[in-house]
């Protein structure tokens, strides 16, 4: 029997599109972290020092420092759709490449482009920092400016 070299791109289910699209998933696959990160340090940063500017605590926010709370819940919310459009774009990748791939997916199988994977992990990751980015807002609805 001839030994005959098999097209590994042939057994995976046909040429897959170039690397083009490599950049966008690695930068879909950073936006929710990167958007909970700054969600965390802002928070921090600016209701800290609103609290506590010298070296005793605050019973209420420094005068002139009332813009603190809206302004928190709103980069809060910004940061928030920033997790909902990782995610969202994400699945809309993980979708197209699935229906590009004509074969049905099963990912214990080999032979799945990494798009696919990389795909499914900003849609789970924009999902979970979603959350986080959520609870974390939350608590400016309860617990009280400057802890008191």
């Amino acid at each position: 029997m001839p030994s005959t070299p098999v097209n590994t791109t042939q057994a995976a289910g046909g040429p897959r599109r170039a690397r083009k699209g490599r950049a966008a998933l690695a930068i879909l696959l950073a936006l929710p972290p990167l958007a909970w990160s700054a969600q965390l340090l802002v928070n921090y940063a600016v209701s800290s020092h609103a609290c506590f500017p010298s070296t005793a605590p605050r019973v209420n926010f420094l005068p002139g420092w009332d813009w603190v709370w809206p302004a928190v819940l709103g980069f809060n919310l910004l940061m928030l759709a920033f997790s909902v459009i990782g995610g969202a774009l994400g699945m809309m990748l993980w979708r197209r490449e699935v229906e590009q791939a004509k074969e049905p997916l099963n990912i214990l199988e080999g032979g799945h482009d990494n798009a696919q994977n990389l795909a499914s992990w900003a849609a789970l990751f924009g999902a979970l920092f979603f959350f986080a980015i959520g609870f974390n807002t939350l608590e400016l609805f309860t617990v009280t400016q400057c802890g008191n």
